[in-house]
């Protein structure tokens, strides 16, 4: 064995655009868990567990480093050059034989370019390779950056623990094909995702190699989060699986991960869990998984096993067609009292023949049912946009959101992502709006249709909120006031100005019976509405005044 360490260091590009104001309040406001690095953390903890030299690792997050500074009070005025000036920084004090750059989605590719430059220049010993979903889908655009070294193809594991053992690390990546450069790329060799066919060789995480302080599971207040930390709890994310069989047209993940599911299996999770309880004190566990209930069977005993741990346990989604009575049962007794779904529209021709989505308005609704028979409220996301989906397909959308009553609906305008098939119909039709790859906004179209503009599309998706959250929202119409009054003033606390908050707060409070609070919120709503052209145009669309 080699005694020289491998020195690895790993970078997490921005999950926000760090251009725009506000940029660090932000990351602050929706920083949680599920934004640890888990894939670098996997990286680190099953190259460390099978080489056969020493290696070391460190991992440098900017968005954890900005949460940082903005609890610290320190506003940074310039936050991509401040960005680029600590990565660079650090990349300098911590003489790295590799440094990989972990490029999750659009607009991590933004900044890609010159942050690659300023760490070659401050380490210029470095082997500089780029990985991630984004960089395997523009494998060839990124490999031909001038400071990028490799791309590495798909899953990094077994492609980065091939690297750190090999005593020449240029050599090694030239007889890799899992790694992709610009000689690869004019040779014509086809890149090769080595991916791992056995998740359970993947050694428990290591959460010690980040800073766990600023990823805190934020508390459930109503049915919009509010960020507000309790020190007592103690989280921890972790994946099950690996690959889905679907083709929803706006996902991009199965180029990295595959179709074909993999799954740990039942005594490695429930080992890995119990370890976290036992060791660490864990009280909130987020399992991440998109197909964690793709085989129904498997689920429903790793739930029993947690529920026997006492510990909360939280899904950022599941696989809708498949919450039975037996799941939400279980569900509810992990303390889970909020649910999010991923139906995506209300139309099942939609669903069928336009997104490709795997589930129906009833199987939809049967779902919402068997969680709200366990006093678990179900909130939802739907995209708008895509091509194929009309005016008529969105007014049905909503009459299913009326019908079914979902206490929260998140509305998303269809993002055409580089590898999804939205991406390669927007392209082959000229439909993209911007090319750059580099918007995330799920709140602005980037698509352009013979049939619709772009203003259209917003338009329609924020009159489809106004309809569905606030005009006709379930929990009034059921009568949860007070889970009503705690959402709304969530949303003002994100947008003081928010008219149809307002006018909410004043439903609400009316239904509870306090009428001094509902004249002074229906006073407020009537004052914006007259003073914002607006609000004005809204309420009068809606028929409020």
């Amino acid at each position: 064995m080699n005694d020289k360490a491998v020195r690895i260091l790993l970078v997490s590009m921005p999950i926000s655009d760090l251009t725009v104001e506000g940029a660090q309040k932000y990351l602050y406001d929706t920083r949680a868990i599920v934004n640890v690095p888990y894939g670098l953390l996997t990286l680190c903890s099953y190259v460390k567990k099978y080489a056969g030299r020493k290696v070391e690792f460190r991992i440098v997050d900017i968005n954890d480093h900005l949460v940082t500074q903005y609890r610290l009070g320190r506003m940074i005025g310039d936050a991509q050059a401040h960005f680029e000036e600590f990565v660079a920084a650090e990349a300098g004090k911590y003489e790295p034989d590799v440094v990989g750059i972990s490029v999750m989605f659009n607009v991590g590719y933004r900044f890609l370019g010159r942050v690659a430059a300023g760490i070659k220049k401050a380490a210029p010993g470095a082997f500089l390779i780029v990985g991630g979903n984004l960089a395997t889908v523009l494998h060839r655009e990124i490999a031909a950056e001038a400071a990028v070294d490799a791309v590495v193809f798909g899953e990094g594991e077994l492609p980065l623990l091939g690297l750190a053992e090999s005593g020449d690390i240029p050599a090694y990546v030239r007889t890799d094909p899992a790694f992709v450069t610009r000689e690869s790329l004019a040779a014509g060799i086809k890149p090769v995702n080595k991916t791992l066919a056995d998740l359970d060789s993947i050694p428990p995480i290591d959460f010690n190699c980040t800073d766990l302080s600023n990823f805190n599971l934020p508390k459930q207040k109503g049915t919009v989060y509010k960020k507000d930390f309790d020190k007592k709890m103690v989280s921890r994310i972790i994946y099950t699986s690996r690959g889905c069989p679907f083709n929803c047209n706006f996902c991009a993940g199965f180029n990295v991960h595959g179709k074909k599911v993999r799954s740990m299996s039942l005594e490695r999770v429930v080992g890995d869990v119990r370890e976290m309880v036992d060791k660490e004190g864990l009280t909130e566990l987020f399992v991440c998984d998109d197909s964690f209930l793709f085989d129904k069977k498997r689920a429903k005993l790793i739930l029993n096993e947690f529920v026997k741990m006492g510990i909360h346990v939280n899904f950022p989604a599941l696989l809708m067609r498949n919450i039975d009575d037996e799941v939400a049962e279980l569900l509810a007794r992990l303390g889970n009292t909020f649910q999010y779904t991923s139906l995506e529209s209300g139309s099942d021709h939609v669903l069928r023949h336009v997104i490709q989505k795997p589930i129906t308005k009833e199987e939809a609704k049967r779902a919402v049912l068997s969680l709200r028979k366990y006093g678990i409220s179900v909130l939802a996301n739907i995209v708008v946009g895509s091509p194929g989906e009309t005016d008529e397909h969105r007014k049905e959308t909503l009459e299913t959101l009326d019908d079914i009553g979902f206490n929260w609906v998140f509305f998303m305008i269809a993002l055409p992502v580089p590898g999804s098939r939205l991406y390669a119909e927007c392209k082959e039709n000229g439909y993209l709006v911007d090319d750059s790859f580099f918007s995330p906004s799920l709140t602005k179209c980037n698509i352009r249709t013979p049939s619709y503009a772009p203003a259209h599309i917003e338009r329609q998706t924020y009159m489809m909120n106004l309809h569905t959250n606030f005009i006709h929202n379930y929990s009034l119409r059921a009568g949860n006031y007070d889970e009503c009054i705690v959402s709304f003033k969530n949303v003002l606390n994100a947008y003081p100005g928010h008219a149809f908050a307002h006018y909410g707060l004043a439903k609400a409070y009316e239904g509870k019976g306090d009428h001094g609070q509902a004249l002074e919120n229906r006073k407020k709503f009537d004052e914006l509405t007259a003073g914002s052209r607006y609000w004005q145009d809204w309420a009068e669309f809606f028929k409020l005044r």
